[in-house]
């Protein structure tokens, strides 16, 4: 096979199953990349006079020391969790095969996405990420609800709704408890991994784990157990009907069935080229994702039926600025909100809210953003 050309389905192939591969294994090495780091910093603590160790223990009561045991034990909570995702993973793509020994050493980059899957899941998935949640999630699932109303000969199960940047998966599986046909898309394989566990493999017996997603830093900390935060997920059964009532963002009645649910791996604008499929598409924290934004307004107008509905809720902390060897097309909103106009939507509502993103909220500082929530109408383009 030496001197055979790899054929382009061949190269495909090859790709995906390196990508899978390298993730997977950027899985795997949490654990020793993290315990190498809580190390260093128990050397650095060693490293200082007696005199300050001594007095550090002492006015501490000895907790300081015991500190660097404590990270180790979350560290070991966090791989239990993290090889249950990985178990889960075997079979998940057609044709994909794993081979770790001739698997690319993760990067320190690989390893962070690991760490922000942890957050992620805290934000998604659990009681701690549902004031996140509340504030990003239900300006987008109420306004859903009052423009596409669930009657009698109109079920929602007939509205067909497509999450683009779908994450863990939360926000479509909060629209399908409420009745409606949602696929999420999400083009990260780390998430992809991961809500394929939290949708379909935590099923038989259902089971709630604690991470601790918080320990990896060691700043802006009121109390150092702030750091040991616990956070059990999932707070609901992904499975069960209907989300439970202390949910904030809970249907207000259960009169519908769930709608149908899939989620759909690959990049947006390569998944995506049927014209006029979707009666609503739902972005959050998504858009700035983008290399060129005029991509995805367009294609989001394309996809939608005539009079279908765009609803965002999101900053614009364009994800590709300073990235060695890219580039990208950098709009301001009022920018954005020009060029879908003149693609054809009609933006029918736009307000601002402040959302956070994976944050502790425990912490002395937050990272809160005044994100742009709009909706927007597709029309016939007028020439």
């Amino acid at each position: 096979n030496k001197g055979k050309m790899e054929t382009e389905e061949e190269k495909s192939q090859r790709e995906e199953e390196e990508a899978f591969t390298r993730i997977i294994n950027a899985f795997i090495s949490y654990k020793q990349f993290t315990l190498k780091y809580v190390n260093a910093q128990e050397q650095q603590f060693k490293s200082i006079s007696q005199r300050q160790q001594d007095l550090l223990q002492r006015t501490t009561k000895n907790s300081f020391g015991s500190n660097f045991d404590r990270m180790r034990n979350c560290v070991e909570s966090n791989d239990l969790f993290i090889k249950a995702i990985v178990k889960s993973s075997q079979n998940m793509f057609v044709n994909t095969t794993l081979n770790l020994r001739n698997a690319i050493p993760p990067t320190t980059e690989d390893i962070q996405k690991v760490k922000t899957v942890l957050k992620q899941f805290s934000r998604e998935w659990s009681d701690v990420g549902a004031k996140e949640r509340s504030l990003s999630f239900t300006p987008i699932i109420s306004t859903i609800q009052s423009l596409f109303p669930h009657t009698p000969n109109s079920p929602n199960s007939s509205i067909k709704i497509l999450v683009p940047g779908g994450g863990l998966g939360r926000l479509a599986w909060e629209l399908v408890q409420r009745g409606y046909s949602v696929q999420g898309n999400e083009f990260s394989y780390f998430m992809l991994l991961s809500s394929n566990f939290i949708l379909n493999k935590n099923i038989s017996p259902f089971t709630r784990f604690t991470i601790y997603p918080f320990i990896h830093s060691n700043s802006n900390l009121y109390s150092r157990s702030h750091q040991f935060l616990p956070v059990t997920i999932p707070d609901v059964d992904p499975n069960q009907n209907f989300p439970s009532s202390s949910s904030p963002s809970s249907p207000s009645s259960n009169t519908n069935t769930p709608g149908d649910f899939s989620m759909c791996a690959g990049d947006f604008l390569e998944c995506y080229q049927d014209i006029g499929e979707w009666d609503c598409v739902a972005t959050c924290f998504f858009i700035d994702t983008a290399k060129n934004v005029m991509d995805y307004i367009e294609r989001i107008w394309s996809v939608l039926k005539e009079g279908g509905v765009w609803v965002n809720n999101g900053p614009l902390l364009w994800h590709w600025t300073d990235m060695a060897g890219e580039r990208s097309l950098e709009l301001s909103w009022d920018e954005i909100k020009a060029v879908m106009e003149g693609v054809g939507f009609v933006v029918e509502k736009e307000e601002r809210y402040e959302c956070c993103y994976d944050e502790n909220e425990l912490l002395m500082m937050q990272t809160v953003y005044n994100t742009v929530f709009f909706v927007a109408r597709k029309t016939a383009l007028v020439d």
